[in-house]
């Protein structure tokens, strides 16, 4: 089996899969010569530097399709620039369009493994891989954090067929959840790796192998500062509200992120926060509710409030759930501790959690009748249970970081079969 890694996890995950696959080529296409780290033995190209060979077959056609391709750089220049893809733009990724066609080709691909599928290469490389028939996994961080992991042959987050598949009963290989899984991407070895790809990164940058676009320019003081806060500073993020109504909640997506940009149809979370509590304060039980917001734990940006709304710091345990009858979210992680609960979900975005029995999807208009709805305890959770049951013992890879047990590396290869 020839596989191809197009930029890895932060972690060595696509190697070991490699490693336990059937003997065959061995590649990795990389957006950056950081990310090298990740990797001991494979055949390592970074784009940046083939691109130039493939200008001169640049077609209208082409130009066309890429630039219908949802992904995140695409939709942060279409609603945070107000603009669409600029000439310079779409010649470059027309030209990894036809770098990334010529090599799977070329080398007889059989597998491609991406971490993420919105990043703008990615995109394209899954746009390739269907057209072609190509096999693909997508690996992005665990729902159950942080002894989690993604790993899906068709997409992650609202992409995902995960729904389709529980409704239809499909049957995954089981995770031993009992397994000790040592390592997180937050532990110290995956800061120490990720410094390194951070320092190679720039140099990369320098010598003209790092990727002139990128879905995000990583850079050593904000992960000096979000690592103290994990792990030095943990309970300066804990707070103990005292609430003396009780609450509806909404956790907010990170600034920026996937879950807003392509899973939903706000523009930034100013309108997420708008467009509830106007809902909210429009609907007949608000009088005997708190509304509640918090920002995403690594969000620093400054949002208007409605004076009569609360924000909260508090950890979303069991004791901060007891106040809370109803949870609105766009596709926050943090609905998984309330989906453990009978509290009612409704979610605003393209969800995974937005399955019959288990949450509830609305749209604006008619957000303020299901909070409503929702309040008077017209809502069903009957599938509820089953759901996580299902994401967590058959749809997750039970490791992360740098603890991957070998049974569960052969559960996602049998993901091919």
């Amino acid at each position: 089996m020839n596989i191809l890694s197009l930029d890895p996890m932060y972690s060595p995950l696509h190697q070991m899969i490699m490693d336990e696959a059937e003997d065959g080529g061995r590649f990795c296409i990389l957006s950056s010569f950081g990310l090298s780290v990740y990797f001991s033995s494979v055949h390592k190209f970074y784009f940046n530097k083939e691109l130039d060979a493939f200008k001169s077959k640049v077609s209208t056609d082409l130009i066309s399709l890429i630039s219908n391709i949802p992904n995140h750089y695409r939709n942060l220049r279409l609603k945070v620039d107000n603009r669409a893809l600029n000439e310079e733009e779409l010649n470059y990724f027309c030209c990894f369009y036809l770098y990334f066609e010529s090599f799977i080709l070329n080398e007889d691909i059989d597998l491609v493994l991406l971490h993420n599928d919105l990043r703008w290469q990615h995109s394209i490389a899954i746009e390739i891989c269907k057209k072609y028939n190509v096999k693909y996994l997508v690996t992005e961080q665990g729902l159950f954090r942080p002894y989690t992991t993604i790993v899906d042959d068709f997409g992650v987050n609202a992409f995902s067929q995960v729904k389709l598949d529980f409704e239809n009963k499909r049957k995954f290989i089981v995770s031993d959840i009992g397994c000790n899984i040592k390592s997180t991407h937050n532990s110290f070895f995956s800061y120490y790796k990720f410094t390194k790809y951070l320092l190679l990164s720039k140099l990369g940058k320098a010598i003209g192998y790092d990727s002139k676009y990128v879905h995000k320019r990583h850079t050593i003081s904000e992960y000096v500062i979000r690592f103290c806060k994990q792990n030095l500073f943990v309970s300066k993020n804990v707070s103990n509200d005292k609430f003396t109504r009780r609450i509806v909640f909404v956790p907010l997506q990170l600034e920026l992120d996937t879950q807003l940009l392509i899973h939903s149809d706000f523009n930034n979370n100013e309108e997420v926060i708008e467009n509830i509590s106007s809902s909210f304060f429009n609907c007949d039980k608000a009088n005997d509710y708190d509304l509640v917001f918090k920002l995403h734990p690594n969000d620093t940006q400054n949002y208007k409030f409605d004076p009569r709304v609360k924000i909260t710091k508090s950890i979303i345990d069991d004791s901060f759930l007891d106040n809370v009858d109803l949870v609105i979210s766009v596709n926050s992680t943090a609905v998984l501790n309330v989906l453990e609960t009978k509290i009612p979900v409704i979610t605003i975005g393209r969800s995974i959690y937005d399955v019959e029995g288990v949450a509830q999807y609305s749209s604006i208009d008619k957000l303020s009748s299901n909070i409503d709805s929702a309040l008077r305890n017209e809502f069903s959770i009957s599938n509820r249970k089953n759901y996580i049951e299902y994401l967590k013992k058959e749809y997750s890879i039970h490791g992360a970081g740098y603890d991957y047990p070998v049974n569960e590396i052969k559960k996602i290869l049998r993901k091919l079969s």
